[in-house]
């Protein structure tokens, strides 16, 4: 469906549109269904036919690179959706050699707290608050709720493996960071493991119910869709990719949740 939506985007055929627009809320529903059916089974130790979600992420798709001698760049942009990351890979593919394309499924509720704790504790919300009921923070709590992700990345990181994985977070959450992390991003692969957590996309989908010049500028999911590619094409990120593209290094390109416009 992303695919033809995609193809669409330069097509003038109006009645095609609605005939896919009406394919893609019966897909979304027949989702809705299914999530709702199988979720609660997903969530079941070893369940065999739960897809990878939030909590199980980076050890079904991180910890098998980790084991290669080559350094490994976890690159999470938060809110990125599958429809932005198709219309940003043609500018990834210039600079990489994809080997896999993946979806992984949110926890639920999948906001960002919640989620994205998740990804690096390798736990669900509940096992994280006993566990370190310290560092989780409650929905009421006026502090971030995200400031403690490094610290689970580390205890995930010792749990798993025997031997130290020397490792660096980092979350860029303005442009000034953005262009330190382009300056410093070839002193982030003498580590075995470089997180790199960018919130851009998150701030421009909440600035888009937010702002009136934004609302015009991201009317619909054709021109959200390229919002989102201009800003990737000339963001400190994607320079900062094409620095170490020459190096023999891993990139793993996530998302922690995705979004829909309503």
């Amino acid at each position: 469906l992303i695919y033809w939506e995609i193809e669409l985007d330069n097509s003038d055929a109006s009645q095609m549109q609605e005939v896919f627009n009406a394919q893609k809320e019966e897909a979304n529903r027949e989702f809705n269904k299914f999530v709702s059916k199988n979720y609660r089974n997903w969530l079941k130790e070893e369940a065999p036919n739960a897809p990878v979600m939030s909590h199980t992420l980076l050890k079904n798709k991180l910890f098998g690179l980790l084991k290669e001698d080559k350094p490994t760049f976890l690159v999470l942009i938060d809110n990125l959706r599958f429809d932005q990351w198709k219309a940003i890979q043609p500018a990834v593919s210039n600079s990489f050699r994809i080997e896999e394309e993946d979806i992984f499924y949110s926890i639920l509720p999948t906001v960002t707290q919640y989620s994205r704790n998740a990804i690096f504790a390798g736990m669900m919300p509940l096992e994280i608050q006993k566990k370190f009921p310290d560092k989780w923070i409650m929905d009421d709590d006026d502090e971030g709720k995200n400031l403690n992700e490094d610290y689970f990345l580390s205890e995930l990181l010792k749990r798993t493996f025997r031997d130290e994985i020397k490792h660096q977070y980092i979350k860029i959450t303005n442009h000034r960071d953005g262009e330190a992390l382009e300056n410093n991003i070839h002193n982030y692969h003498t580590n075995k493991l470089a997180v790199i957590v960018y919130t851009f996309v998150d701030m421009l989908s909440h600035a888009r119910t937010e702002m009136e010049m934004l609302k015009e500028l991201a009317s619909d999911e054709a021109a959200y869709r390229s919002l989102a590619v201009s800003w990737f094409d000339h963001s400190p990120l994607h320079n900062a990719l094409k620095k170490i593209a020459d190096k023999n290094v891993n990139v793993l390109i996530t998302t922690d949740h995705g979004t829909v416009r309503v």
